[in-house]
């Protein structure tokens, strides 16, 4: 533990903020990251300090056992080295099979047990999604970037593309368009634990009760759009980063323009998911 501990706060620089999600190294860590690195999951330098440590361990295991044999094969009959020798070589295997016994312990009872689970991020509670809309079917799909979607998103899209203000900011990509009735019934009972769903789900999930019109996505008129760089190569911010932190996600200047370029073309974004867009709108939290 103490080893952890004197290693995050050597590796962790001035900038470093839990808020801001963002860590800048002042020390490589040999294997992972190099010196100046930004990383921006605390976890994962969690993780790689963690493995870091048992690689240490096994090298200066070996290199104990190393010192111990050349000790005794060095000795010529000392009794006094020869036990010295014996006595390193014994704390070197120990120490290796300690460290090495305890992972592998904890990964045969549950491989979940040897997973690093942390985040130091103010969780924000995800806004319930409605168990059922009132919407219409789309009959007028069109493709875009892959994903069935009503025609008018393939226009709101087109016209941004278009236009300059947006254009230099960033370009917006669909990643998920018309969800079809399998799908949907598939992800509830992955949230839900059965379909049809009698208990909570988590994440709260549309829950297909009145057919493909009674949830967004299977309606074709619900759409996740996020925001790249202006040249395609790259998403402004992830959706890891945006849930945890919605307040950030909407502040950010590419996900931004892309909420107020399609609100000016009649679109609401949901409050829990600002890369959920629809039109008309039919969840009571998309504004």
């Amino acid at each position: 533990m103490i080893f952890l501990f004197v290693c995050i706060i050597f590796t962790v620089g001035a900038k470093t903020s839990f808020a801001a999600f963002e860590y800048h190294l002042l020390e490589s860590i040999p294997g992972f990251y190099a010196e100046g690195s930004v990383l921006t999951d605390f976890p994962a330098l969690i993780l790689a300090i963690y493995k870091f440590g048992i690689w240490t361990v096994g090298i200066a295991g070996l290199f104990m056992l190393v010192i111990g044999g050349v000790m005794y094969a060095g000795s010529a009959g000392n009794t006094s080295v020869v036990a010295s020798a014996k006595n390193i070589i014994a704390d070197a295997l120990v120490g290796i099979v300690t460290a090495m016994g305890a992972y592998l312990f904890l990964y045969v009872i549950n491989p979940d047990l040897t997973k690093i689970n942390i985040d130091f991020m103010d969780q924000v509670p995800l806004e319930a999604e409605d168990e059922s809309v009132s919407g219409s079917v789309s009959t007028n799909l069109v493709s875009v970037d892959g994903h069935m979607v009503d025609i008018s998103f393939k226009e709101a899209l087109d016209d941004i593309k278009r236009n300059p203000a947006y254009s230099t900011v960033m370009k917006p990509v669909v990643v998920s368009g018309l969800r079809t009735e399998k799908k949907q019934i598939e992800l509830i009972r992955e949230n839900c634990g059965s379909y049809p769903s009698n208990g909570p789900c988590t994440p709260p999930t549309c829950l297909l009760r009145d057919g493909p019109s009674s949830c967004p996505h299977t309606t074709g008129r619900a759409v996740d759009i996020w925001a790249f760089t202006p040249d395609g190569r790259k998403q402004a911010i992830s959706q890891k980063e945006c849930t945890q932190n919605l307040a950030a996600c909407r502040q950010n200047r590419y996900q931004a323009a892309l909420i107020q370029a399609m609100r000016e073309r009649g679109f609401c974004v949901l409050d829990s998911e600002p890369w959920h867009f629809e039109k008309p709108r039919m969840s009571s939290s998309c504004n």
